[in-house]
């Protein structure tokens, strides 16, 4: 029946439409001129003004009737019109017009505007403007005109609205009903831009049935409309909803068509269409479902407005994005720059950077970030897959729009330079991605200052903790919202290992691995046995930070000094689900107090080469377990104490070596570390460049230090031979030997790389004793090239009991002297000389033969010894 209706206005008033509707009801008709529609028996012209006339209303009820006129309406427009009510407006007595209506039905759901006269209070009714947005009763107060103005008997205006192009509203009356009409009050409002029908609403009790009079209507100017509906948009809602889009009102019989839609990527026409809410949308429903993250074109065809404008063939693109819950780790906290000062090139202000590394695109409304204090949320913004967004605080958000996709965090936390324990979660209070960083993290400490930013190395890798970052390697100082400078892209493959256990107390373990592990499996008691189950784990709990660490509760205590075995469950995972693959069994046991020379100092480099660091690497030299950090280091020698405790638990086993250094990474890039794990990060005391002093001291009985080990360095223990010691280590040549012994020590060799961190001294050579009161070569030939094989020849000596004095000499195959070693140096019961090669003046001895001599005396014996051994200095031919 409406578009029927509709048809025959088009047809019926094509001139009048095209120009304005004016009433003023002088001809007495309703029919013609305009042609009033709804309720047009209810309604007569007397004397010239329209008035309600409803004879025979009911008396219990309050009814509403409509008398409304078609109209297009899609530029500037002016309404008048004046209105008397033969009575005070209430509640239940009131008029509205109509200004802009999509439905004849001006009772029905509206898209439009309109004027309500009264229907207040006497005291303050007033003329006001509102927006309707579907049912009557979701209607938008605009403007309201003076109060009261329209609340006396009988209420009496003449109205005047003017609606601009741009959507301002501006409300005119003259409350006299004459022509002196005045400004009320202006609003501003483009919802709605056009409407087809202008119109009147009564709302009486019977009382007041015949007391509404209207006159002297007019819209100016009125628009035939003759253009089509224009496709605006389409939108995907879900995989089998498509919502389009409009410029106005459609004919939903037409536009509800399956038919006149087509998709591309094999979607065709849609199962059904749904008229929407808003008579300018259409809902497909779609028998195939979109793919996620592709692009479709729709196209249109035939569609129609309400008054039969047909459109032809129409596209418009949209791409459907399914948004997914991200898991743990899907979106990373993958840079962070904790100290912009002083700047390089980027914006001297914090910042963190997100990557999602998923193949989801997520939504981050409600997702929180914090330090570990009060958590912000985000606002709306879908992070798609493989790309990054910088957070910041809002008022720096600016500076860094250039540099990528940039959100401002309301109450984005103040990052410490020092270290901080960011955290991500979802929207559900789900932890995403935590990091715990410190300063240590940076690796270079010329860029720990500030300017630099901390950059995730492995995004492949999430599970990785502080050996998965590194400062920035881009000259200005970070790379937000780009791929990272230090990044690295091998896959995270392989199952977690385990990097250290200590026991806290004879009941609680501490386990280190070298990632993050699977929180439900780390936290099963049942992934750990202790010997076979013989020591029972009742409880085990993963610290969320790091979540690389493992606390063990026991139900037995252990046993100090014995060496226990842990078989770890081969199904334990990393974060992402990485399982160890096979069982993993380690050693531990619960540390005793070391004793005077059961650990040993074994190689020390004092003298680093430029920009590198000093390190101390200690022997356990006894068959007992001890704690690393019950040690403390100090330089002794000088004019003021150096002291460093060790600040690191660690269990020291048997036969293993260990290595202290401010800087391990530098260690492990300057040297060849057979084992990386062994190299600790600690402070260590202050070691001057040519001599001083390394104690190693722990707290004995009362409390009193007890001296472990000590060692007086000089760069007299060097070989003479070489041109630099710088970055050149000093190795202990036995470990049963004194370590205040020269003999005893000996620069690394070059083929080591001058220095052995972690492994066996290229000098190593164990004194093997001889018969009481011989003198001994452990070997004959030598040759001090660096190589670390034989590079000096050792001259052994066992004594039958001390108080020996002894001179020792080099002498060539001619007699020469060439070197002397020792001039009444008084001896242990055993021990060694050395000879590196060199001669008195300090250049080095020809290849060739050499004769060791060596007398002995005992003074209070008065016993004298002499012995002669050939040896022979070898050399390689270049």
């Amino acid at each position: 029946m409406k578009n029927a209706l509709l048809l025959w206005l088009l047809c019926s008033f094509p001139l009048w439409a095209a120009a304005q509707l004016q009433d003023d009801f002088s001809d007495g008709d309703l029919t013609d001129s305009p042609a009033w529609l709804g309720d047009t028996d209810r309604f007569q012209v007397n004397g010239g003004e329209l008035q309600l006339f409803h004879v025979d209303p009911d008396a219990n009820n309050v009814s509403t009737l409509y008398l409304p006129a078609p109209t297009s309406l899609n530029a500037e427009t002016v309404w008048e019109c004046l209105v008397r009510l033969e009575f005070a407006p209430s509640s239940s007595n009131y008029a509205q017009l109509f200004l802009q209506a999509s439905e004849p039905d001006l009772q029905a759901d509206q898209f439009g505007y309109f004027l309500r006269v009264g229907g207040i209070s006497g005291a303050d009714d007033a003329i006001e403007l509102y927006r309707q947005d579907g049912a009557p009763g979701n209607a938008v107060l605009l403007l309201s005109a003076s109060a009261g103005a329209v609340g006396g008997d009988p209420a009496l205006a003449r109205i005047r609205v003017v609606r601009s192009v741009a959507g301002q509203w501006d409300l005119w009356a003259d409350y006299s009903g004459g022509t002196d009409l005045q400004l009320e009050g202006s609003a501003q409002d483009d919802t709605y831009a056009m409407g087809g029908y202008f119109g009147f609403v009564c709302r009486y009790t019977s009382t007041r049935s015949e007391a509404f009079f209207f006159d002297d209507v007019l819209v100016d100017p009125l628009f035939m409309d003759v253009t089509p509906p224009s496709l605006l948009s389409a939108e995907a809602l879900d995989a089998t909803t498509v919502l389009v889009q409009f410029d106005e009102a459609l004919d939903a019989q037409v536009a509800t068509d399956p038919t006149r839609y087509e998709l591309d990527g094999g979607i065709g026409a849609p199962a059904s269409v749904l008229a929407d809410a808003d008579p300018s949308k259409v809902r497909l429903v779609l028998g195939t479902a979109l793919a996620n993250m592709t692009e479709y074109t729709l196209q249109t065809d035939g569609i129609s407005d309400l008054i039969g404008n047909m459109g032809s063939v129409q596209t418009t693109s949209f791409t459907f994005l399914a948004l997914e819950e991200a898991l743990p780790f899907d979106v990373l906290i993958n840079e962070i720059m904790a100290d912009p000062s002083p700047p390089l090139l980027l914006p001297e202000a914090e910042y963190i950077e997100l990557y999602n590394r998923s193949d989801k695109a997520i939504e981050l409304e409600d997702w929180t970030f914090s330090d570990g204090g009060t958590p912000h949320a985000f606002p709306p913004y879908v992070l798609m897959p493989d790309s990054f967004l910088i957070v910041c605080d809002p008022e720096e958000a600016a500076a860094f729009s250039d540099r990528g996709a940039t959100l401002g965090l309301e109450g984005f936390p103040a990052l410490n330079n020092a270290g901080d324990d960011l955290q991500l979660y979802n929207a559900f209070g789900e932890l995403i991605h935590r990091v715990p960083y410190t300063d240590q993290w940076y690796r270079e400490s010329d860029k720990d200052e500030g300017g630099w930013s901390l950059e995730l190395i492995n995004p492949a890798a999430p599970c990785g903790g502080a050996e998965n970052w590194r400062a920035s390697e881009n000259l200005g100082g970070g790379t937000p919202g780009r791929p990272n400078s230090v990044l690295a892209s091998a896959p995270d493959d392989s199952g977690p290992t385990l990097l250290t256990i200590f026991p806290d107390s004879p009941t609680r373990l501490t386990l280190t691995f070298q990632e993050a592990l699977d929180p439900l499996l780390a936290s099963d008691p049942s992934q750990y046995l202790i010997d076979g189950g013989a020591v029972e784990v009742i409880a085990a709990e993963q610290d969320p930070s790091p979540s690389n660490v493992v606390t063990l509760t026991l139900l037995d205590s252990l046993e100090a000094g014995r060496i226990y075995f842990l078989m770890i469950d081969a199904g334990l995972t990393d974060c992402v689900g990485n399982p160890i693959g096979e069982e993993l069994v380690q050693t531990f046991g619960l540390p005793v107090q070391p004793q005077a020379g059961e650990i040993l100092i074994n190689e020390l480099l004092y003298l680093p080469q430029v920009g590198g660091n000093d390190y101390l690497e200690l022997y356990n030299a006894s068959e007992r377990l001890f704690n690393i950090g019950d040690l403390v280091i100090g330089n002794i020698m000088g004019s003021s104490d150096s002291i460093a405790p060790v600040t690191v638990d660690r269990l020291f086993f048997p036969a293993t070596y260990l290595v202290l250094t401010e800087d391990p990474s530098d260690v492990l890039a300057r040297y060849t570390v057979l084992v990386p794990e062994q190299v600790l990060q600690n402070d260590l005391p202050v070691f001057p460049d040519r001599s001083g002093n390394v104690t190693l001291y722990t707290a004995g009985p009362g409390g009193e230090p007890l001296v472990v080990d000590a060692f007086d360095y000089s760069d007299e223990l060097h070989n003479p031979l070489l041109d630099e010691t710088r970055g050149v280590s000093l190795e202990r040549v036995d470990p049963g030997s004194p370590t205040q012994s020269a003999a005893n020590w000996q620069s690394a060799a070059a083929a080591s790389g001058y220095g052995t961190p972690t492994a066996r001294n290229s000098q190593y050579l164990p004194y093997e004793g001889g018969a009481s009161g011989a003198i001994s070569l452990p070997y004959t030939t030598f040759s001090p090239d660096g190589d670390g094989y034989r590079d000096f020849l050792s001259i052994d000596y066992a004594l039958d009991q001390p108080g020996y004095v002894a001179t020792a000499r080099i002498y060539d195959a001619n007699g020469r002297l060439v070197k002397e070693l020792a001039s009444g140096e008084l001896l242990g019961t055993e021990g060694s000389f050395r000879w590196e090669g060199d001669r008195s003046d300090g250049q080095r001895a020809r290849i060739g033969i050499y004769v060791a001599w060596v007398e002995w005396t005992n003074p209070q014996l008065g016993k004298v010894e002499q012995t002669k051994k050939a040896c022979v200095l070898a050399r390689r031919l270049d």
